[in-house]
């Protein structure tokens, strides 16, 4: 539902820090929402800023957390922060006393099928209650993930909100929304693979595209009695508050948006009512008909009957028209629509009363009639039947008038689509004849936030999406400038990209890798590190592409050690790419490696790349798999210059050559190469062509 305020005037780029009542002054509730606004943004972006944008608070650490049992599946109790907006599952009973927070809380997980936002019935959801435990669901891996977002709330929806001492609603309430869906057979795809490689992924949580333009002309043929003088501008008597919203969301295909359908309202949409009983499927018994002739229901108006079933799918309600003449009928309280609605859409009990856990209701929109285009031509006829889904879309550029000069226009962005709910709203005064002026907006709402929670193969395997803050610290001391933990780092809180750039800044430092793995979207820059020490726990700390290319670029390196952990990627192209690619350093040393470099049809992979100059270098007591393990100049310089470069005491595993030190290569000093086991090479197990400089010495031996 929607509120019925004056205006919304909240806007982040203004800054304020909040509202100060002066005295003597008329209270406005639009100062006061704008307060609210303020503070919410507040807490919301300081919250992303800090633990990221979805994370699970150690305080809580079932929170969400997705067990399947038996084609099963249950919600954790507990929190989780999407974008900085908290929602939070308070379980089951039995319940329990939660001393930190001082209230009642449940104590058993939620099922799947009896969530509080997204509710699964027989009579009006039957396909995901049944097919969940269908044939079709019981394999996978199928993607459990949250979707969050905030919901209007009125007395329509939560009577409590009215005083009985009063006997009015005097407030609305904002309302955090959050539903655990599942995204269906996603193939290979796991808990970090980037979004545009996850079937179906990227299309649910993108968000949406439509964009609304607002402003105010000279419509020909308009009818305008008892309006105010000729002029440009708002034409109307009364201050306003217009609602524009989406009906019938569509895809965008081809720049075509006739798909798309909205509807429109001059108060918001805050002319509705609770429906008691449905009779013959037409008429609706309602709570109230209205506060007065103005803000009430007439005959020959469009309104949607719609319940929380509907809102909570997203789903919008059915538009049908009061019946002419005879449609509102005081004495009874009914609205009598001119077609009936659909059979068991809106279940009632033998006596016509509505369920009241789904609070039916109804709300007038104000489109009417003959819809035109700015130049006067007709674009769309309402009265051509008694049931709408909306007015189409137009294509870009057309502009529509609403009423008394309001002119609106849609748009999109990025080939993307129209959502069912997307809304805009401006306010129209009568003053100096003005509107809030829209250019090519975004809606106001609806907007989603999502998460991965887990990877679910039925009857019962699930792994573990949730990432958890703070990230777990273990130990007193760990000798390091800058610890990083994995948690951190793929939740974007603490990188190792962040600790490396911090200890650059300092000219020096050791970075310490805790156990796990630390996905990895770009290579780590290490570009003019000076004195940089990076250290893993072993083979269990491990550095993972999810791109298809390397994981760490060394170029004007001094004093760079790394050790004590292992790589793993895929690359691919029609160059070869080295898991660490070195250029121009000196001072170098890489210890205790594990690295495994797969590729990709047409591409070559490397484990270790050198090229430019390489001034006392070493790799030693490595673990290297890969199409060539030690290769020169793999395609960002084309000559290779070394002093002091040695290859020892490693264990190569190679698909083509083991070492590979061919092409121009120039080596001064000593170039060792001793002590390695090199296995399974098909062209070479060692390569090293090129020169040596007067009193330089090659060794190979071992």
């Amino acid at each position: 539902m929607s509120f019925d305020a004056s205006r919304f005037s909240f806007h982040p780029w203004h800054d304020y820090l909040g509202v100060v009542m002066q005295q003597g002054r008329v209270q406005l509730d639009a100062d006061w929402n704008e307060w609210v606004a303020q503070l919410g943004r507040r807490l919301q972006a300081g919250t992303l800023d800090t633990v990221g944008r979805a994370v699970v608070p150690r305080t809580t650490p079932e929170g969400v957390d997705i067990l399947a049992v038996g084609s099963a599946l249950t919600i954790g109790v507990g929190r989780m922060y999407v974008d900085g907006l908290l929602a939070e599952n308070h379980g089951k009973p039995p319940l329990a006393w939660n001393v930190n927070l001082a209230e009642l809380t449940g104590s058993a997980p939620t099922p799947f099928l009896d969530q509080p936002y997204l509710h699964f019935n027989e009579t009006n959801q039957p396909a995901p209650a049944k097919n969940f435990n269908a044939p079709a669901l019981t394999g996978g891996p199928h993607l459990a993930y949250l979707d969050v977002w905030q919901r209007e709330l009125t007395h329509l929806q939560a009577p409590e909100l009215v005083e009985k001492a009063v006997g009015v609603d005097t407030t609305g309430r904002l309302q955090t929304v959050w539903q655990v869906k599942l995204l269906r057979d996603i193939g290979n795809a796991d808990c970090f693979t980037p979004d545009g490689d996850v079937p179906g992924w990227s299309a649910l949580i993108r968000p949406s595209s439509a964009r609304l333009s607002s402003a105010t002309g000279e419509v020909t043929g308009e009818p305008n009695p008892c309006l105010a003088p000729p002029a440009s501008g708002y034409k109307g008597l009364e201050n306003q508050l217009y609602r524009v919203e989406i009906h019938r969301g569509s895809i965008h295909r081809g720049g075509l948006q006739a798909t798309a359908t909205f509807k429109w309202s001059r108060d918001n949409a805050t002319v509705a009512t609770r429906v008691l009983e449905i009779h013959g499927r037409n008429r609706l018994v309602v709570e109230s008909l209205g506060r007065d002739d103005v803000l009430g229901f007439h005959a020959g108006e469009w309104v949607e009957i719609l319940d929380d079933w509907h809102e909570l799918h997203g789903l919008p309600g059915r538009l049908h028209r009061i019946r002419p003449g005879d449609g509102v009928d005081a004495a009874t309280r009914s609205i009598i629509l001119e077609t009936v609605l659909p059979d068991g859409l809106f279940p009632v009990d033998g006596q016509g009363r509505t369920d009241a856990t789904r609070h039916t209701r109804v709300r007038r929109w104000d489109q009417a009639g003959i819809v035109r285009r700015a130049d006067g031509s007709v674009y769309h006829d309402l009265n051509a039947a008694s049931v709408s889904d909306g007015i189409p879309v137009p294509a870009p550029g057309v502009k529509l008038a609403l009423e008394n000069g309001i002119l609106v226009d849609f748009s999109l962005i990025a080939d993307g689509e129209f959502k069912a709910g997307d809304h805009w709203v401006f306010a129209a005064r009568t003053s100096d004849g003005s509107i809030e002026e829209l250019d090519h907006a975004p809606p106001r709402g609806i907007h989603h936030h999502y998460a991965r929670l887990a990877i679910v193969t039925l009857p019962d395997a699930e792994t573990d999406c949730r990432i958890f803050w703070p990230p777990q610290v273990s130990g007193e001391s760990c000798d390091c400038t800058v610890c990083v933990h994995a948690e951190a780092h793929n939740a974007g809180t603490a990188t190792i990209q962040q600790a490396i750039d911090a200890v650059r800044a300092r000219g020096g430092g050791t970075i310490c890798l805790d156990v796990g793995t630390y996905l990895l979207r770009a290579p780590l820059n290490m570009q003019n590190v000076r004195s940089l020490r990076m250290r893993g726990q072993g083979w269990r700390t491990v550095l993972q592409p999810t791109v298809a290319g390397g994981a760490i670029d060394i170029v004007r390196g001094i004093g760079v050690t790394i050790e004590n952990l292992s790589i793993a990627g895929i690359v691919e192209g029609r160059t070869t790419t080295a898991m660490i690619d070195i250029a121009h350093s000196a001072d170098l040393k890489l210890a205790h490696l594990t690295i495994a470099a797969a590729a990709a049809t047409g591409a070559t992979s490397a484990a270790i790349g050198l090229s430019g100059v390489i001034l006392s270098a070493g790799v030693h007591d490595c673990i290297l798999a890969a199409e060539q393990a030690v290769v020169a100049t793999p395609g960002k310089l084309n000559y290779l210059l070394t002093a002091n470069l040695g290859l020892s005491d490693n264990v190569l595993l190679c698909g083509e050559r083991g070492i590979s030190l061919d092409g121009a290569c120039l080596h001064y000093s000593q170039l060792r190469i001793a002590d390695n086991l090199v296995l399974g090479c098909t062209q070479a197990g060692v390569i090293a062509n090129g020169a040596a400089l007067p009193t330089a010495s090659v060794t190979i031996e071992g």
